[in-house]
């Protein structure tokens, strides 16, 4: 065009990646070789700051009054640029996602309850897999541990009742084997020391059988009412015994004597 100069018109064509352009001869081929290589660098720096905007901090100084003012922060990464970029980045991380300790929603900020490892390998804590094992492994060992114990307490509780048991019925056993001793030795009519007296005797031993009606059952009860009776008739045919003895010495002394008379 007559109205555009040759100058512009090279740069429009060096700026568009054109090779072919119309370029006059003498000092504007020297200005066009300017205006090629500053292009390039711009390009260059251009290309230097996508890579290393990712990198830089959100604030920047101002430069003038020295005061930083908080802008928006860079993406992470670089924009994809086609398609296949994009494909290519999803299947990465996909790929990493599956592949790292941590499952999906992992939040290192919050408490981990349960249990900690310092360096978890891969395929532990996958969707929380390893930390609800071990949680319910404790659970059950301590249920274990509890159960156990109850155990224990009860078995210590039942060999306590029986040693009680056997220590009631052993002094239950001698203080009826001595009260038949001394039921036998004072079977005569006369006390004699340390046997008490007929009367005295059957008084403990109808306030025994009333301290063992509260005591036993039914069937017991009766039982223990018949051995008494028995020993009652023993005790009674003893003591005749004895006073039929007693009467036929006494009787034999009264011959002798008038015989001897």
């Amino acid at each position: 065009s007559p109205h555009v100069p040759a100058g512009q018109i090279a740069m429009i064509n060096v700026a568009a990646g054109t090779e072919s352009a119309t370029v006059p001869h003498g000092s504007s081929v020297e200005l066009l070789e300017c205006v090629r290589s500053l292009v390039s660098a711009e390009r260059g720096l251009t290309r230097s700051l996508e890579n290393t905007l990712p990198l830089l901090s959100g604030r920047f100084s101002s430069g003038t009054g020295g005061v930083s003012s908080s802008t928006s922060p860079p993406p992470l990464l670089p924009t994809p640029q086609s398609m296949s970029e994009v494909e290519a980045i999803l299947a990465v991380a996909r790929t990493y996602s599956s592949r790292t300790s941590a499952p999906a929603g992992w939040k290192p900020t919050l408490p981990v309850f349960g249990f900690a490892t310092p360096s978890p390998l891969p395929h532990q804590l996958r969707g929380g897999a390893l930390g609800a094992l071990q949680l319910r492994m404790a659970r059950e060992e301590r249920r274990r541990n509890k159960r156990a114990a109850e155990d224990k307490e009860k078995e210590d509780q039942a060999a306590r009742e029986e040693q009680e048991r056997k220590r009631r019925e052993a002094e239950e056993s001698a203080k009826r084997g001595r009260e038949e001793m001394e039921e036998d030795g004072g079977g005569e009519g006369t006390p004699r020391a340390g046997n008490p007296d007929p009367k005295r005797r059957e008084l403990n031993d109808r306030r025994r059988s009333s301290a063992n009606a509260a005591q036993l059952p039914a069937s017991d009860l009766e039982a223990r009412r018949r051995e008494q009776q028995q020993r009652n008739a023993q005790r009674q045919a003893r003591a005749q015994a004895t006073s039929m003895n007693l009467s036929d010495s006494s009787s034999e002394e009264e011959d002798d004597s008038s015989d001897e008379d």
